[in-house]
């Protein structure tokens, strides 16, 4: 991963960001007694995951910590566990972006100190201390002397996000009148709400079954929520994972995926499958469909949807989960700094996955055939092989589309609608916070003896980096169900009442 494939975090928002700091240095800092605690491992793991994914913030991660501690077990399937913890955690980052511990590494413009753990805050042009407990994640510019003995990754996956957006907000430059920094901050994963110390919460048993729950979409959001079930080693159960995107993973969305590294690009990796195939060393017992929902559920709809996880980007693809009819879905998604978390329990009264999603129109095909056109050789053969068409014939359509407007269909040239779409500006820590809150609230759903945060009345929690301490807008809302949707018609409710068995 190098600087310039960063190209759906670069943009300014409208100019909020000045890049007037950029390329960073980073230093992170652990005591002895700190590192070896389980949560600021898993911390400071994710903390230097989503740092070395901003390439064109970050370009060099330097650790200040005591060699000799022995490395946490499952901290991520890019390490592995005979290593001490700081050549593990280079061992990672070389399987990300070799580039930031490189010693090689050009200049930096800044420098920003993060101290894991308890201990003073380290002087640097941009300083913060981070911690955990349990299910929540502290960042602040005031050290804490709070850290939980717990194993949940849930609070230190939160505070990395936290972190992470701390670091990009400081070395883009963010305009003062844009937002503001985390003077003292903690972020409870279990009732979302912000403190400005630890909330007490329930410890994660030491068994948990799931029950058979699918996942729409393995993109930034999933990867989130994968890598957070992957770290608890206690957890049993089974997942279907259903994700079409033939382009696979790829060094460009890379930058987002904190599940994933370079060994997991290559030309035939799929998302769904390759996610599958990480699980293979657990208990829990994943499958994988890499395929659309529609084609998926034409497969699978005699069986009845209990838990979905929607984790897709599409409207449409919402429309056709809820079409299914599951008992319950939770929802993630993101728009610029901003993560929501949605709950849908449709026959208990709450809105549906279509209330005020309304279904994207079709990229028109003279914007297709523009933005293939300008496609040089290379990469318009690459777009061919990855929608399975000859490349001899799109070269002859493009010529003179006109005169050769039978030789590609107009269903055919929708398959290149996602090359005339402009890429949303979105950055890993805000998809990873997604994916982390909507597997928190997935365990509380599924393990008995936890409390769910959200319900039919109050059922979106949303958060956004820009003012993160700002508790109105950082907060659990209601989201009420859209008046004209389907979902409230007398046939959608009818649908969802339990069928008798005939015999």
């Amino acid at each position: 991963m190098t600087n310039d494939r960063s190209s759906r975090q670069k943009g300014n928002l409208g100019g909020r960001f000045t890049d007037a700091r950029i390329p960073a240095k980073v230093t992170i800092t652990l005591s002895d007694e700190s590192a070896r605690i389980p949560c600021a491992q898993h911390l400071t793991w994710m903390l230097v995951n989503l740092l070395a994914r901003q390439s064109f913030a970050v370009n060099r991660i330097i650790f200040n910590i005591p060699a000799g501690v022995p490395v946490l077990v499952r901290l991520s399937p890019l390490i592995s566990v005979d290593n001490d913890f700081v050549n593990a955690l280079h061992e990672g980052l070389s399987l990300i972006n070799p580039m930031v511990v490189s010693d090689n590494n050009q200049d930096s413009r800044t420098s920003i100190s993060i101290r894991v753990g308890t201990g003073p805050v380290i002087p640097a042009d941009f300083s913060i201390a981070t911690s955990a407990d349990g299910w929540s994640g502290y960042v602040g510019q005031r050290c804490t002397d709070q850290i939980g003995e717990s194993s949940n990754p849930i609070g230190a996956y939160i505070a990395a996000a936290l972190s992470a957006g701390e670091v990009f907000k400081f070395a883009r430059g963010m305009l003062e009148t844009s937002g503001s920094y985390a003077e003292c901050l903690w972020l409870n994963g279990y009732k979302f709400c912000l403190s400005d110390s630890a909330i007490k919460t329930p410890e994660l048993p030491t068994e948990a079954y799931l029950e058979p729950t699918t996942i729409a979409g393995v993109g930034a959001v999933a990867n989130g929520f994968l890598h957070t079930l992957y770290a608890i080693p206690q957890l049993r159960g089974a997942l279907t994972l259903i994700d079409d995107d033939k382009a696979g993973i790829t060094r460009d969305n890379l930058e987002r995926y904190v599940f994933f590294g370079l060994p997991h690009v290559a030309r035939f990796h799929r998302k769904a499958s390759t996610a599958a195939a990480i699980f293979d060393s657990t208990q829990l017992n994943v499958s994988s469909a890499d395929s659309s929902w529609q084609e998926w559920y034409a497969i699978n709809s005699q069986s009845a949807l209990g838990i979905v996880i929607s984790a897709v980007d599409k409207n449409s693809a919402r429309h056709a989960i809820q079409d299914a009819l599951p008992q319950l879905i939770l929802g993630g998604a993101t728009n610029d700094m901003r993560a929501q978390i949605n709950y849908y329990d449709v026959a208990a009264g709450s809105a549906c996955l279509k209330c005020r999603n309304p279904v994207e129109q079709g990229v028109p095909d003279d914007v297709i055939i523009s933005k293939l056109q300008l496609m040089s050789s290379e990469e318009l053969s690459a777009e061919a092989a990855r929608m399975r068409i000859e490349i001899d014939s799109l070269e002859e359509f493009l010529r003179d589309p006109r005169a050769n407007c039978g030789k590609i269909g107009g269903a055919t040239l929708q398959k290149f609608a996602g090359v005339a779409e402009e890429p949303a500006w979105s950055v890993g820590f805000v998809s990873s916070l997604c994916g982390v809150l909507l597997a928190a609230e997935y365990l509380k759903s599924v393990i008995q003896g936890l409390d769910l945060a959200l319900g039919v009345e109050r059922s979106v929690f949303r958060f956004q980096f820009w003012r993160p301490i700002d508790e109105r807008i950082n907060t659990i809302v209601e989201f009420p169900a859209e008046a004209t949707c389907i979902c409230q018609t007398n046939a959608f409710r009818h649908a969802l009442e339990p069928q008798p068995v005939l015999g």
